[in-house]
């Protein structure tokens, strides 16, 4: 299933979030962002897209994911960049590590 559905985060339960996409919902905690969230309060009350990606009709169970769709964003947004980059092309990018042999440079 490629679902995506849009949602208003309504509180914390165990393990995660849960949500209120017109019926009641659980974000798990691995799932609300591409890296580890510590703080989840702070997304209490706000309204993303999920991904469905667990589905039981028997047991009313529905499980979201917004890491998914972060990740593919990611990954489209990589695509366009490297697309663009050209030998000698001059970009504005943020530092994130140096080494000896070189600097890891966000381009985006």
């Amino acid at each position: 299933r490629d679902e995506i559905v849009k949602g208003t985060i309504v509180g914390r339960v165990k393990g995660g979030l849960s949500v209120d996409i017109g019926v009641k919902a659980f974000l798990p905690g691995s799932q609300v962002d591409i890296r580890p969230v510590r703080n989840l309060d702070q997304y209490i009350s706000k309204e993303f897209e999920f991904k469905v990606i667990k589905f039981n009709k028997k047991r009313g169970n529905i499980v979201l994911s917004r890491r998914v769709l972060l990740e593919k964003q990611r990954e489209e947004l990589k695509k366009e960049t490297l697309k663009k980059l050209k030998e000698g092309a001059v970009l504005t990018g943020v530092v994130k590590n140096l080494t000896d042999y070189g600097a890891f440079i966000d381009l985006g």
